[in-house]
């Protein structure tokens, strides 16, 4: 495997863009920028766009070639000057510097140190020691430019075998195809964010390029390419291969990493040269100096997050250890978690896992002994919720970053909680969530309030089987170490299945199903429900999942992962009915710009398609004109990225001319999905039953099993008659439990809890659809979630972290 470059944070975030970019924060007054200083430096930016890409064409066509021909095994692709074999390179740098430094064009009359290029940057400073023209302006452009797509290209090609299999191929040539797309889109929404900034009168030179980068249009391009490349991807080996990772889910974040931070680089330095300012690292947001926290303050917080259900039973809270209640209805004690998904309600009322613990940093600038406010600073990996992107198994310590030492300099991804196992209306999934990036937001050690916002993308699996969706940490045999176990019956008569201590950091477990089959794990959350076993006997099911045993990659159905944006509050949500759909109003649907991106209102949408295609962005009319809509449809006789255009062959789609106007995005489609809903009720009709939950008011009636049932009492197994049950399983019992179907109302709300001891996290959002549509029709995706999460909170001490804090009162040393 070749040396990594630069990476990102993760597939939608970078890092550094320093040696390109004026300080976070600092100021170059534009209020005296006139129309031509504004024209000019936009028609550098839009030029920049040509020039990039003819090099990466370049790159990406020489190493397309190369895989198919060994007698180019000796090339390298990765150097423009070898893979310019036309010239088309060399004529692109040609008229960029003469569109630039035209004393005709767009910059007449202007100086470079007006128009904000007063130097050349890193690495090409050497290049153009000096702008005093707009000659140098281009010479030093054209040499960044040369630089970061080589870059790139190595970074996410490298030197690989020659030639490759068919399937090698597809997925050399998709990387690359893909990661020149995602580069030039990046390229064109940061110089359009720019120009529109500037023309509203922005005073500073960062907006575009670090305090909302990645705008939606760039995370839309970035999902896009991670989803085509594991699309793409799925070899058996990839010896062959030298990109930057060797999996298929692994090589759509790298590439997407390596790709959004090239491009980001470039597309700074497109926006304005600039000398070494200040080296900047950004996470989730633009990161400036920072005042020391308190020594005498938390610097850790700690949740250990609560199941909604529990195995064990009661007949009054007093049989419950707080903050649980005893439900007296299903027998057991419960809390306030609580997990709703989809339009349908089939996915209503699932249960997240127990025992899961999060940490986070926290920056408590006091001051002490009573802390109060504090912001939350990132993740905190010390409880193994960061992994190894190219192996489960290593934990690391270096989130969102490439970890030498645990990961081979693989990147660490961090996850919230464990593979959670869900089934609904009979159709079993299993959800694992991947933050996309770090989190952040404000926590306060005192009163227990907190607001933390989370970019997760979350890959949803199929489930294994109705009663087992997700792998288990299961136990060992007593008479056998290396025999897994879920009950003591797997172990023969007299034996007993010895269960994995959770969170102890031993992996005293084996893992069950997926990709880790075989392999040792430490149980590191705990299901009430999962694995469900027939009998109908209360309490009898659950079991142990862990970070350890993931589920089996080709069974996921989410691509790189759902783009969920949410945030947790111990206030109040509320998620409105604003988009019209089929029998009312609904909370979600999809934008035309990119159907995987959940939205609640147009504004949620980013970008814009010619209104011939929505398979093509734009930010201008002119952007329409000249469209190529891919192939002609022998079945349909339409071009397949314009079912509006006939056709008789491939060359009726090319170079179409009537591209139409450039529509903004609206929160319009339902992509893979299907047609949104209000709710699921027979008739439409949702009553609130004032709890926090609601119910359709005339039916359907959801009928299913009585002998698999959750730890609530509620079945698993949808059925219409008692054969229903019994065919797979006689243990399954007869079709006797009945309920109502639940729903949601409008808007939807949730309620948080502030507390210092068990403090209730509560959002609402939108989750897109799933690739499988079964999934889809079940849960009704696109479709709304709400979710309030309980947990046991406490914070410790940074001048002694065994410490606990204090709420009120603080207390450390």
């Amino acid at each position: 495997m070749h040396k990594r470059g630069l990476r990102g944070t993760s597939l939608l975030l970078t890092v550094c863009v320093g040696a390109f970019l004026p300080a976070a924060g600092a100021t170059r007054a534009r209020a005296d920028l006139s129309p031509a200083i504004l024209a000019c430096r936009a028609g550098v930016a839009r030029s920049t766009l040509k020039l990039t890409k003819a090099m990466l064409r370049a790159v990406t066509l020489c190493n397309d070639a190369r895989d198919r021909d060994g007698a180019m095994s000796g090339t390298d692709c990765n150097d423009l000057t070898a893979a310019d074999t036309d010239g088309s390179v060399a004529s692109a740098q040609q008229k960029f510097v003469a569109a630039v430094s035209s004393v005709t064009g767009k910059c007449g009359g202007v100086s470079p140190s007006d128009a904000l290029y007063p130097s050349c940057a890193a690495p090409c400073d050497s290049t153009v020691p000096s702008v005093s023209s707009f000659t140098d302006v281009a010479t030093c452009l054209v040499c960044l430019a040369r630089h970061e797509v080589e870059t790139t290209s190595q970074q996410i090609h490298g030197t690989p075998a020659s030639p490759l299999s068919t399937d090698e191929r597809r997925c050399e040539g998709t990387v690359g195809g893909s990661g020149a797309k995602l580069f030039q889109a990046v390229v064109k929404d940061v110089t359009a964010c720019e120009a529109l900034d500037e023309a509203a009168g922005a005073t500073t030179t960062d907006y575009c390029t670090t305090q909302t980068f990645p705008r939606q249009a760039v995370q839309n391009a970035a999902y896009g390419t991670g989803n085509k490349i594991v699309g793409a991807c799925d070899l058996a080996s990839f010896s062959n291969l030298d990109s930057c990772a060797s999996e298929r889910f692994s090589l759509a974040e790298c590439v997407g990493d390596d790709v959004l931070a090239s491009a980001r680089r470039f597309a700074s330095d497109a926006v304005s040269l600039s000398p070494s300012e200040a080296t900047t690292t950004t996470t989730s947001t633009t990161t400036t100096t920072e005042e020391p926290g308190d020594p005498h303050c938390p610097d850790r917080g700690r949740l250990v997050l609560i199941s909604h259900d529990t195995n064990v039973p009661c007949t009054s809270n007093s049989d419950c250890a707080p903050p649980r209640t005893c439900d007296t209805t299903a027998g057991i004690c419960v809390s306030l978690s609580n997990l709703d998904s989809g339009w349908t309600g089939h996915a209503h009322h699932s249960d997240l896992d127990d025992g899961v613990i999060t940490s986070s940093f926290l920056h408590c600038p006091g001051p002490s002994p009573v802390c109060g406010q504090c912001s939350v600073d990132g993740i905190d990996p010390t409880y193994g919720s960061c992994r190894c992107s190219n192996d489960n198994q290593k934990i690391c310590d270096k989130p969102f970053a490439n970890d030498n030492t645990n990961c081979g300099g693989n990147s660490c991804e961090c996850f919230f909680g464990v593979p959670i196992p869900l089934s609904s209306a009979g159709t079993p999934a299993c959800i694992v969530n991947r933050y996309a990036h770090d989190i952040a937001g404000t926590a306060n050690v005192d009163d227990g309030s907190s607001e933390i916002s989370a970019s997760l993308r979350t890959r949803v699996y199929l489930g294994i089987t109705t009663t087992h969706p997700c792998p288990i940490c299961a136990g060992t045999c007593s008479n056998s170490s290396t025999t897994s176990c879920e009950v003591d019956s797997d172990c023969g008569s007299g034996n007993h299945c010895v269960q994995d201590t959770p969170n102890d950091g031993i992996r005293g477990g084996i893992c069950i199903g997926g990709d880790n089959n075989g392999q040792t794990c430490d149980v590191t959350g705990l299901s009430p429900s999962f694995p469900a076993r027939a009998g109908g006997v209360k309490g009898s099911g659950g079991g142990g999942y862990s970070l350890d045993c993931m589920p089996a990659s080709n069974i996921n159905i989410s691509g790189a992962g759902l783009a969920l944006n949410v945030t947790q509050t111990t206030g109040h949500v509320e998620l409105h009915a604003n988009l019209p759909c089929q029998g009312g109003n609904c909370q979600c649907m999809t934008c035309t710009s990119d159907p995987t991106s959940p939205c609640n209102s147009d504004s949620e949408c980013h970008g814009a398609n010619c209104a011939i295609s929505a398979n093509f962005t734009c930010t201008s009319n002119a952007d329409c004109s000249n469209l190529d809509l891919g192939n002609c449809s022998a079945a349909a006789h339409r071009c397949t990225k314009a079912a509006s255009i006939s056709c008789t062959t491939n060359t009726d789609c090319k170079n179409y001319t009537q591209g139409g106007p450039c529509n903004p995005s609206t929160c319009t489609t339902f992509g893979g999905g299907v047609a949104p809903k209000p709710n699921g009720c027979l008739d439409g009709v949702c009553n609130d039953n004032g709890d926090g939950s609601a119910q359709c008011a005339t039916g359907p009636d959801d009928h299913t099993c009585d002998g698999l049932i959750r730890a609530n009492g509620k079945g698993i197994l949808s059925c219409s008659t008692n054969a229903d049950c019994t065919a797979s399983d006689p243990n399954n019992g007869n079709c006797t439990l009945i309920d109502r179907r639940p729903c949601f109302v409008d808007p939807i709300t949730a309620d948080g809890i502030a507390s210092t001891s068990f403090p209730v996290g509560a959002s609402a959002f939108c989750v897109p659809p799933t690739a499988n549509p079964s999934i889809n029709a079940v849960a009704g995706l696109p479709g709304p979630a709400r979710v309030l999460n309980q947990a046991a909170g406490s914070a410790y001490c940074a001048s002694d972290p065994t410490v606990k804090y204090q709420p009120g009162v603080g207390g450390c040393p």
